[in-house]
């Protein structure tokens, strides 16, 4: 009954707040849901004495889902409470449906990874250690990659899901299937918190601090519109203050003008589609706030890019501009696979400038700190699980730093328990498969069984050994792009100068037609797709990147690898040099 209570007072102070000015109702809001989430999360400790209790008392309080009609659990709740102290009746339903599941839940194989590392730690043998490193057949058959036809190595670009990941999602759509109300109507919520729980405790975070999301983008997404929206409720504000620039004569310059406009500042090697959703918040709020692409420098004449680099460039932006509203960074940036200093970048701006990270490619290719995140004034992380944690497709997380920021970020998608707090806004966005977020309870099973920290340094130093093979075997050692220190699982290795023809004459030139029939046959002057396409054809799975003119591979590197992989993509490139 009181979260019923609390819910309503919520409601009612939005409705009124929305009366006020932009301005105040955004801080009238944001002191209520303060507030609030205080007193919802005082009431929820209250509760966790009463938990184990089937009691009708505690069915009405933790039932008061928020979600319409749903007999589902408060998540609010269940988010503050550990799964084992969940009530009975919760523990029941999840061993009735423990049967079902089990078929995805077959053992899980010692990988010695430990050992792995071990052996590769000495750098003078490194290479040596590296090359005769053989993945077991049985890591192969984790995965449903076809390794028969392909060398795979762009796991950077969608991820490839763990065997188990599909088994497991499949399961939990039988589940799903075998009576569709009571899975989505007391099912589904208790179990993606179980998740959360599940996923906070392996990362170190706080269950009340994220949410699931269906990927980073959906996350992006949410984030810079409820940014933006921000910015145009304060827009009196700055055209207050644009007004008061106007020199007597009524001209005044348009630097002075735009100058009071919010910024919202990403990087040149920022991922193109958040880009896209910066141009586009900016054509539909009619220029609210301008937008500042920093550059970065690459390919600054044999001179390697360094971290220091990077911080310098915003540090001189920062300096010139000052510090903009909204500043969005990547963690490894998806083109140029470059692992981005964030927590110094991130103290270099005031505490109210909002800072974004776009982590899609953070998760398990490095270790995520969510409290160093927050000492560095960062606000929000975004991350996939199916890249490379290897989940189902598809599952995203969205994390917000304090109470405020989770308060002033909105779902794109409105529906049920959207009001009634961070976790309710967003782990309901209407009927569909959520078997992939459910499915990740074995994929963190897994990485705790087989080390993902030892995974991690493995991944590290296979792909560091195979672009330093390629590197030596293309002549391109001079010609790297940055301090391989910049990067993780991923590495940008610079091509030899092709020869067309030969690219042309190769037996698989004549098998490159889509599969919508048409001609892909290359031209000259070749382009990165046309490299890649040959590669693909001769069975080599990796992006070829066209940076600043010059050509470059981007090599990825999971447990399931091996040097051999690198080896027949170095081979063929060699064919192909002038």
């Amino acid at each position: 009954l009181m979260f019923s209570f609390l819910s309503n007072i919520r409601q009612l102070a939005t409705r009124t707040a929305t009366t006020q000015s932009g301005a105040a109702a955004t801080t009238a809001i944001a002191n209520t849901n303060k507030g609030l989430a205080t007193a919802t999360r005082t009431l929820s400790i209250s509760c966790r004495g009463l938990a184990n209790d089937d009691t009708s008392e505690i069915g009405v309080i933790v039932r008061d889902s928020g979600f319409g009609s749903f007999q589902s659990d408060n998540v609010e709740v269940l988010k503050c409470v550990s799964p084992s102290d969940w009530p009975e009746r919760l523990q029941k339903m999840r061993l009735d449906i423990e049967p079902h599941l089990l078929s995805a839940s077959s053992s899980i194989p010692s990988f010695s990874f430990e050992d792995r590392v071990s052996e590769a730690s000495n750098e003078c043998e490194e290479k040596t250690k590296m090359d005769t490193m053989k993945m077991s057949k049985r890591i192969r058959e984790e995965f449903e990659i076809d390794f028969d036809t392909f060398d795979f190595l762009n796991h950077g670009a969608f991820g490839a899901s763990l065997r188990r990941a599909s088994q497991a999602a499949n399961a939990w759509r039988m589940v799903q299937e075998s009576q569709p109300l009571r899975f989505y109507d007391r099912i589904l919520l208790p179990e993606i918190v179980r998740t959360m729980h599940m996923f906070g405790e392996m990362f170190h975070v706080n269950p009340c601090e994220f949410s699931f999301v269906q990927n980073a983008t959906t996350a992006l997404n949410a984030i810079i519109q409820s940014q933006v929206q921000k910015l145009q409720e304060n827009e009196q504000t700055w055209k207050a203050g644009s007004r008061s620039s106007v020199d007597d004569d009524g001209c005044g310059s348009e630097h002075e003008q735009d100058g009071v406009r919010p910024r919202v500042m990403t990087l040149n090697v920022a991922y193109g589609s958040v880009k896209t959703m910066v141009k586009v918040m900016q054509s539909r709020t009619h220029d609210t706030f301008t937008h500042d692409e920093v550059h970065v420098p690459l390919n600054r004449d044999h001179r390697l890019l360094q971290t220091s680099d990077v911080v310098e460039v915003v540090k001189s932006y920062i300096e010139e501009q000052g510090p903009p509203a909204i500043a969005i960074l990547d963690h490894i940036t998806s083109n140029t696979a470059l692992c981005l200093p964030i927590f110094e970048i991130a103290s270099l701006f005031p505490s109210d400038t909002t800072v974004i990270v776009d982590g899609a490619h953070g998760l398990l290719q490095v270790e995520l700190d969510f409290e160093r995140m927050k000492r560095s004034n960062i606000n929000y992380y975004v991350t996939n699980c199916h890249k490379w944690l290897c989940s189902a497709k598809s599952v995203g997380v969205l994390w917000g730093a304090s109470e405020q920021d989770r308060a002033d970020v909105h779902p794109v998608i409105i529906s049920h328990g959207y009001g009634h707090g961070f976790t309710s806004d967003f782990i309901w966005d209407g009927c569909r498969d959520y078997a992939a977020v459910l499915a990740l309870q074995n994929v963190l099973h897994f990485w705790n069984h087989v080390g993902m920290d030892y995974a991690r340094t493995h991944i590290h130093l296979l792909a560091k050994t195979a672009a330093d093979m390629l590197h030596e075997l293309w002549g391109t050692t001079n010609q790297k792009l940055c301090d391989p220190a910049m990067h993780a699982a991923m590495h940008l290795v610079r091509l030899p100068p092709l020869d067309a023809s030969k690219i042309i004459k190769d037996p698989a030139s004549h098998n490159s037609t889509s599969d919508n029939g048409v001609d892909n046959n290359i031209e000259t002057p070749l382009s990165a797709s046309d490299v890649q396409t040959m590669l693909y054809y001769n069975g080599i799975e990796v992006p070829i990147k066209d940076i600043e003119g010059a050509f470059y591979a981007r090599i990825s590197a999971h447990i399931y690898n091996t040097i051999d992989d690198y080896k027949k993509l170095g081979n063929i490139i060699s064919k192909w040099t002038t």
